[in-house]
């Protein structure tokens, strides 16, 4: 089992916490259903009824990327039992659902920001990226696509912009004619997992096929009418590189909101982290206070006007979704208390009849 896991990221030292039931990964999820690799091959499954009623919070549930214990039905279905603790997650804020994580991939080593250098390049949206990957505690590596869209002065002013604000992160150039991916194969290597994270259009698909060697992901044009990508990957997948390595593609993302970020913050901002522990005023805003250390450099020009306002959004989000969740824990401790006073007034009332 350890030898055959082992060519899909299972690492030398696992325990299996559940040993009654036979280890898999999860290859794809998509709703209620999975498919799931394993010792003896691959699998769809299904959550059992135990595990299924037993998870409160849907983070919880398998993802793709999840070690987890099954049960064999047959030859080609299975049960999933069990959903291992997991070494990372990469997680967003869910989409309209009051202040809960949703979980994109488990059990991660590497993401891969991809961004395109058309209309697709944006230093805002990969400051968010940054930011809630760092968050997850997950290695960011930022590739910038489509290079031959652009002339090779842009090229380089824009990576020299990526780098400014990539706080250590890795960039690398990619063009679509690039027949070869051995700069980005130095990150991935035999038996770890990356993630990719971009929006619609950002070439993502046609990395995936390029790593893989073979055309396993379609890809589309972007739109003339809107200049938008058009979603080709419609679900998340677990594939094996070339190398050895592991790669899970995502679809386009129109939203990625913040979870608990403040390390995120604080690592992709250094810069004004640095600038704010030098004011006056401890509890300084930045705002209107004397001797305001980011006013100053906002004012002579080392701080950029873009990146403060981007600080600024971000971090609002952050508290504004740490609120909502301390907001959700307390109505959910209400919601307790109202249910557990039926179950009482019930056996009360059975208990007199």
């Amino acid at each position: 089992m350890i030898n055959h896991l082992t060519a899909w990221g299972l690492p030398t030292n696992y325990q299996n916490p559940t040993p009654e039931f036979q280890l898999a990964r999860v290859l794809k999820a998509h709703k209620s259903n999975y498919e799931v690799v394993a010792e003896s091959g691959i699998f769809k499954a299904t959550l059992s009824g135990k595990l299924l009623h037993s998870t409160e919070d849907p983070s919880d549930n398998p993802q793709v990327g999840d070690w987890v214990g099954i049960m064999i039905f047959d030859e080609q279905t299975a049960f999933i039992m069990a959903c291992h603790p997991r070494s990372s997650a990469l997680q967003r804020a869910s989409v309209g659902a009051f202040a809960q994580a949703q979980v994109l991939a488990a059990n991660i080593d590497v993401v891969l920001i991809v961004q395109g250098m058309d209309h697709n390049y944006n230093l805002n949206r990969l400051e968010r990226y940054l930011v809630q990957v760092r968050a997850c505690a997950i290695e960011p590596l930022i590739i910038l696509t489509k290079a031959d869209l652009c002339s090779a002065e842009e090229c380089t002013e824009r990576k020299e912009a990526v780098r400014g604000i990539a706080n250590g992160a890795r960039v690398i150039l990619h063009s679509m004619f690039q027949e070869d991916s051995e700069e980005i194969n130095q990150y991935l290597s035999q038996g770890k997992t990356a993630v990719l994270v971009g929006s619609s259009g950002a070439g993502k698909s046609t990395l995936v096929n390029l790593l893989m060697g073979t055309t396993h992901m379609a890809t589309a044009s972007i739109s003339a009418s809107n200049a938008k990508g058009r979603h080709t990957t419609s679900h998340r997948e677990l594939v094996q590189l070339q190398n050895g390595a592991l790669l899970i593609d995502t679809p386009g993302t129109r939203e990625f909101g913040l979870t608990d970020s403040p390390e995120g913050i604080e690592m992709t901002f250094e810069e004004i982290s640095q600038l704010s522990g030098s004011c006056k005023f401890r509890g300084c805003t930045h705002e209107h206070e004397p001797g305001c250390a980011v006013q100053d450099a906002l004012e002579d020009g080392r701080l950029e006007a873009r990146r403060w306002h981007s600080y600024q959004k971000l971090h609002r989000e952050q508290d504004h979704y740490g609120m909502d969740k301390v907001q959700r824990r307390k109505k959910d401790k209400a919601l307790g208390k109202v249910y557990r006073s039926a179950q009482n007034d019930s056996r009360r009332r059975k208990g007199r009849s």
